[in-house]
């Protein structure tokens, strides 16, 4: 039987994780567990799944979508979608945590460090250096939403919708 005092030093060891969590940080190592299993919304026989594409501009003056395993090695090609969504960290970086649970906001008032201007260039610089391996212009590349409706009687396309279309550049 645990004692009131165990069970305190208990909860505040788990505590931690979990309000590193709640600031999308996430305690390394560690084991989270899923949050629940994915729900697909069906409506009139199709469903639709969303991705975020970025493509490069190539000499001829097309753009193309980038092979994300050459362009983030060594790291992990699951991660372009999250970078891109955050411009790679290079411009629009937000200082102020936008979190989900307002209680959590008030309590941890935390502020993310915005990178420096060393960092900022270094990572210009890697960027345009991943391009130019692919074949692709330098300064440039274009970050837009792709939303696909599938048939689930067929399982083709059925409509790509793309949206959020921007263009980032590097050379500022």
């Amino acid at each position: 039987m645990l004692s009131l005092r165990s069970t305190i030093i208990l909860l505040l060891i788990l505590f931690i994780p979990l309000l590193l969590r709640f600031q999308d940080l996430e305690p390394y190592p560690a084991v989270l567990f899923p949050s629940g299993a994915n729900v697909l919304k069906v409506s009139n026989g199709t469903t639709d799944l969303g991705y975020t594409e970025v493509l490069g501009l190539r000499k001829s003056g097309k753009w193309e979508v980038i092979d994300a395993r050459a362009f983030l090695s060594p790291a992990s090609y699951q991660n372009l979608s999250p970078l891109a969504k955050a411009n790679f960290g290079i411009e629009g970086f937000d200082t102020v945590y936008k979190g989900k649970f307002k209680t959590i906001k008030k309590i941890l008032r935390f502020k993310k460090v915005p990178p420096g201007a060393g960092d900022i260039r270094e990572a210009k610089l890697w960027l345009n250096g991943k391009l130019a391996q692919q074949g692709f212009m330098p300064n440039q590349v274009k970050i837009h939403t792709v939303t696909k409706r599938i048939s689930l009687a067929t399982g083709r396309i059925v409509e790509k919708i793309v949206k959020d279309e921007k263009i980032l550049t590097f050379n500022k």
